[in-house]
């Protein structure tokens, strides 16, 4: 029998269990041509069943192999795609020179127009000194009591 092939999909082993049917078939035979002085017959012919079944399979095995590289390279193509698609949207702009910043809507830099406004709370809140030794701030009033 030639060398082993893998057979592990569903087309390469229906081949090869039709070709041991075929061998089993043709053994049952074996004792007709035993008594005919014909072995080198037999064993012809058991050959030709396998080389012809083991052919058919190492060609099944070829294309689906060859299936598989095309699909293999189709997802490549798709995730090579996919990859550029990414780099195009992901492509960060440079930062914007000092006293500009970006506009959200056009992605321009523009100039700040004007500083900003502190908040009226904040300006009115001024900090009181602090406490002498011995005395605390009551939180109602916010003056020094003693403790």
């Amino acid at each position: 029998m030639p060398k082993p092939i893998d057979i592990n999909f569903q087309e390469g082993r229906n081949l090869y269990y039709r070709m041991k049917m075929k061998l089993d078939e043709h053994q049952r035979k074996r004792q007709e041509y035993f008594k005919n002085h014909e072995m080198t017959e037999w064993n012809r012919i058991k050959n030709e069943i396998e080389y012809d079944h083991m052919i058919a399979i190492r060609k099944a095995l070829k294309e689906r192999e060859e299936k598989e590289k095309l699909k293999e390279k189709m997802l490549l193509e798709e995730i090579k795609k996919e990859k550029e698609k990414k780099e195009k949207q992901a492509k960060k702009k440079p930062r914007c020179p000092k006293g500009k910043r970006r506009n959200k809507k056009t992605g321009n830099c523009e100039t700040i127009s004007s500083t900003r406004k502190k908040s009226s709370r904040l300006l009115s809140k001024t900090k009181k000194p602090r406490c002498p030794k011995g005395t605390r701030r009551n939180k109602k009033t916010g003056n020094c009591e003693k403790k």
